[in-house]
């Protein structure tokens, strides 16, 4: 079959899942779970897959919830990589809309199920969790996932359709504050305040933040100050998120946060345990991808947005499948071009009716960019040059 032949089979297949792809939409909105507690939907998710007849593997890379679904077509070949998101927000749910993110990958893999012996290449549908937390596809790439992916592909709900934006790079730096309690009145002189050095940090980061790039983003919460307002406090934890354009300059200001920790404790007389998460990396674009994406979503008549490169505040763990393999984030409309993600507005846009629309644009979208890869060797060329090479060009047909 061509490639318009294919393409036009799996828009109509992926239109006959619909009633599926909508229900498993909805039941993960209705469930939302945490980053790396997301049992419902990753199971939900991975029974899917097999039941449509993929190879799924569960507990990847050490993630209970992580899980990859591989099919193969009438020849194998490096795979094409379509990623899931499903974690949700602690205390909102899905306002980032992970659970269409997690839908549309679906869909784009059971579309192109009943197309695979058309086609010479091989399908992964990769689950990741914790997105939210600094998370799962940083693990993935460590442990070699995406190894020897041809190219990985997702896309995000956002309040218009778009090739992609700036991700920062970006970490957690958590700090527990230890000091000695005391009765605030009776016996202050034998306290030593954690919540003292904890807002002398606060403090020092503040003035810091007058002396960063522009590009870089510093903010944090106080978890836990005491308890009570006549002990003197013996113990405070703070996470701050730090963000900049690039890994270097990220890791540079991480190092300006721990000094501004260690003086706080220092000014009060406590000790502080700093402990620094996985970094997150900055998007590396690619534009020929991108194109790809863009001509399909015009093509279901979508206005597309060229690429922002504007820097905005946020990161994803999609950056570090970025670094390893040509990548993809762009973004479908679910609701009005002043939608922001992580806001109860966002919430509700993301298990509206014309999300789930484009949820399902989203899934064909995906799988006719999958369809391109497969059957044009130098358009994934192009991607690999752009990439910066390295491919195995003799294993593609």
């Amino acid at each position: 079959m061509d490639p318009v032949g294919l393409k036009q089979c799996v828009v109509q297949e992926i239109d006959k899942l619909s009633p599926e792809l909508l229900r498993i939409s909805a039941e993960i909105y209705s469930h939302p779970e945490v980053g790396y507690e997301e049992r419902f939907a990753s199971q939900l998710l991975a029974a899917a897959l097999e039941r449509a007849g993929f190879s799924v593997q569960r507990n990847v890379a050490g993630l209970e919830t992580g899980f990859i679904g591989t099919i193969t077509g009438r020849a194998p070949s490096p795979p094409i990589a379509i990623l899931a998101e499903f974690d949700a927000l602690p205390g909102l749910g899905h306002a980032c809309g992970h659970n269409l993110i997690a839908t549309a990958a679906l869909g784009a893999g059971l579309g192109l199920h009943p197309l695979m012996n058309e086609i010479e290449g091989t399908l992964m549908i990769a689950g990741a969790p914790a997105e939210e937390k600094v998370g799962g596809k940083i693990a993935f790439v460590e442990q070699g996932v995406f190894k020897d992916t041809a190219a990985a592909l997702m896309i995000h709900p956002r309040g218009e359709t778009q090739l992609g934006r700036v991700f920062l790079a970006t970490t957690n730096v958590e700090m527990v504050f230890h000091g000695k309690s005391s009765h605030a009145a009776a016996a202050p002189e034998q306290g030593v305040n954690a919540l003292d050095a904890c807002i002398a940090t606060f403090n020092g980061t503040n003035a810091l933040k007058k002396h960063l790039r522009d590009d870089a983003r510093l903010h944090g919460v106080i978890l836990e100050g005491g308890t009570a307002a006549n002990i003197v406090p013996e113990r405070a934890r703070a996470v701050f998120s730090v963000r900049a354009r690039d890994r270097v300059y990220l890791e540079q200001v991480v190092t300006k946060v721990k000094a501004c920790a260690q003086a706080g404790a220092m000014m009060a007389g406590a000790s502080v345990e700093i402990i620094v998460m996985p970094i997150c990396a900055e998007m590396k674009f690619n534009r020929v991808l991108s194109d790809a994406f863009g001509q399909n979503a015009a093509a279901l008549g979508h206005r597309v947005l060229p690429i922002d490169t504007v820097v905005g505040g946020g990161s994803t763990d999609m950056g570090n499948v970025s670094q390893v393999v040509p990548s993809i984030h762009p973004f479908i409309k679910i609701g009005d071009s002043t939608l922001t993600p992580h806001t109860r507005e966002f919430l509700e846009a993301a298990g509206s009716a014309r999300a789930q629309h484009a949820m399902l644009d989203a899934a064909k979208i995906l799988a006719l960019t999958a369809i391109d890869l497969w059957n044009d060797s130098a358009l994934l060329r192009q991607a690999w040059d752009e990439f910066g090479g390295g491919f195995k060009w003799n294993t593609v047909h």
